[in-house]
């Protein structure tokens, strides 16, 4: 495990109670680690478990969504192999479970998450149904 500054262990181990974070760093300071260190710690809490389809994670770069996903599934993974390591059924069970949900994840960016909001509430919105996102 990787020497946490005390800022970074807040932001992995914060209480689930509160749920909603935000992590603000320069590039470079370890920000994609911390938020996949508090994701994983999320998932595999004993206590209080978050399934991995009840977070939302919004990134600026399609580059970022795809690498936070892969570091997520690699550390369920090794949290998986350990459980069987440990003789852990019914967590492997539930590891290998988050691995499969976390291809279909909500880990994108802020348009891509922003856009399925509007075409799933399109009606709601007064938006017409084919509506369609200009060309930069």
């Amino acid at each position: 495990m990787p020497n946490w500054t005390k800022e970074q262990e807040k932001a992995i181990y914060e209480p689930s109670g509160k749920k909603n974070i935000l992590v603000s760093a320069a590039a470079g300071s370890g920000k994609t680690a911390v938020l996949v260190e508090r994701i994983v710690n999320l998932i595999t809490n004993s206590e209080n478990p978050f399934p991995i389809d009840s977070i939302l994670v919004a990134t600026f770069t399609e580059a970022a969504a795809t690498e936070m996903k892969e570091r997520i599934i690699n550390r369920i993974n090794k949290s998986y192999r350990e459980a069987l390591e440990n003789g852990d059924i019914a967590q492997s069970k539930y590891l290998k479970e988050q691995m499969h949900l976390t291809a279909g994840a909500d880990i994108n960016t802020i348009d891509a998450f922003c856009l399925r909001v509007v075409k799933n509430n399109f009606h709601v919105l007064g938006v017409d149904p084919n509506f369609s996102i200009m060309d930069t």
